[in-house]
């Protein structure tokens, strides 16, 4: 999910803090289900139904038929019709924070900034389905009328978190990824002029739990499902401008597998850096 629409004034387009009062929050709705006899669309019109009690909500629907059997459930949900809006954007993912735009705030007025995707560094920039999710940020901006801001770099959403007051944390083997040409000096000025930000903390590592699963199998020939090799919103974020919560594997819990004895390691690694 993206929030919108931030009420806080600023001189230069940023991103807002998540705290920071929001206008509305915007939705994918779901193709697919993850887990069998587990159907994620009831999930989600429940979420929609709540948000519409305080918030506006932005739906992406790939045609007619999806917006009704949607706009049918969150109904049914209790949701607020007059406080939904669906748009009919091509798209394949639920993961709409990854892929969708990314909403900076210049005093009254909004832009979208935009990065190019890669469906998590499974494929390619160029494929066909990479660029069905690539074109979704632009697309919304068009749909809205607001200027973009464009980068070049691959970026997902998941892997950002800000405090509103020039500062971001972002994990490094992620962005390295999926910009193997970059160094880590030329990503960080990058989001810099893309957020107007002033520092990019670099944590090295996500857990292992979330390692990319064509890198190969975990300990105990385990395989992940369709991760993202790290994305920071899995371990830390920002509770206020100097605030943040990062997660921590017990020594307990480490001494209870490999795996988690690994996660537990990156994430102390972490904790110096944080520290």
């Amino acid at each position: 999910m993206i929030v919108t629409t931030c009420l806080l004034g600023a001189l230069v387009a940023r991103f807002p803090a998540e705290w920071e009062p929001q206008k509305s929050v915007w939705l994918s709705w779901p193709r697919y289900d993850n887990v069998r006899d587990l159907p994620v669309a009831p999930a989600v019109a429940r979420l929609a139904s709540k948000l519409s009690n305080t918030v506006e909500v932005d739906i992406l629907v790939t045609d007619q038929a999806m917006q009704q059997a949607a706009n049918r459930l969150i109904k049914a949900a209790g949701g607020r019709s007059a406080r939904i809006r669906f748009h009919r954007v091509p798209n394949n993912e639920i993961w709409i924070r990854d892929f969708g735009p990314i909403f900076l705030k210049q005093g009254n007025a909004t832009q979208v900034a935009t990065f190019r995707f890669n469906y998590w560094g499974y494929s390619t920039q160029d494929a066909k389905e990479s660029r069905s999710e690539d074109l979704v940020d632009t697309r919304v901006a068009d749909i809205l009328h607001l200027k973009k801001k464009p980068s070049t770099f691959i970026s997902e959403g998941g892997n950002r978190e800000f405090n509103g007051a020039g500062s971001m944390v972002a994990v490094w083997a992620v962005e390295k990824q999926r910009n193997p040409n970059r160094t880590q000096s030329q990503v960080a000025a990058e989001f810099k002029r893309i957020f107007n930000i002033n520092q990019v903390i670099w944590l090295p590592y996500g857990v292992m739990e979330d390692d990319l699963t064509f890198q190969g199998p975990l300990p105990g020939n385990i395989y992940t499902c369709i991760t993202t090799g790290g994305h920071v919103d899995n371990t830390a974020r920002f509770t206020d401008e100097r605030t943040i919560l990062l997660a921590e594997v017990s020594k307990q819990d480490a001494a209870s597998s490999p795996i988690a004895a690994e996660s537990r390691r990156r994430l102390e690694l972490g904790f110096q850096v944080l520290s």
